[in-house]
């Protein structure tokens, strides 16, 4: 959301490259978390006690991020599309968010099991 603010006051906010690099910002703080939470299993091992895991509240936030930056991908995406501003960079941003979303939301799903 950093890179949102900063674009904005650069003049660069409508940019394809810039919606690109904040997908590869979003990524990586995403399979980041994942890799924490995974040692965090193998060195204490898995809660025992009743209820959702505490790293769901964390997956939640991050899923509102995602849908936030995702919207404002989408916009920038579309616009550069039809545009003709960057429509390369904007076509493979397009694909790129959308195998994002997807991955995301399958990984998310299978570390909360389903709940």
């Amino acid at each position: 959301m950093l890179l949102i603010v900063f674009a904005s006051l650069r003049g660069g906010l409508n940019q394809p490259k810039r919606a690109l690099i904040l997908i590869g910002y979003c990524n990586l703080a995403f399979w980041l978390s994942y890799v924490v939470w995974m040692l965090r299993l193998k060195m204490v091992g898995p809660s025992l006690d009743i209820g959702i895991d505490p790293f769901a509240g964390v997956l939640a936030e991050w899923f509102v991020l995602l849908v936030l930056g995702s919207a404002y991908e989408v916009i920038v995406f579309t616009r550069g599309i039809f545009s003709q501003q960057q429509r390369r960079i904007a076509l493979v941003g397009m694909g790129v968010l959308l195998i994002q979303i997807l991955t995301s939301i399958q990984v998310s799903y299978r570390l909360l099991q389903g709940v």
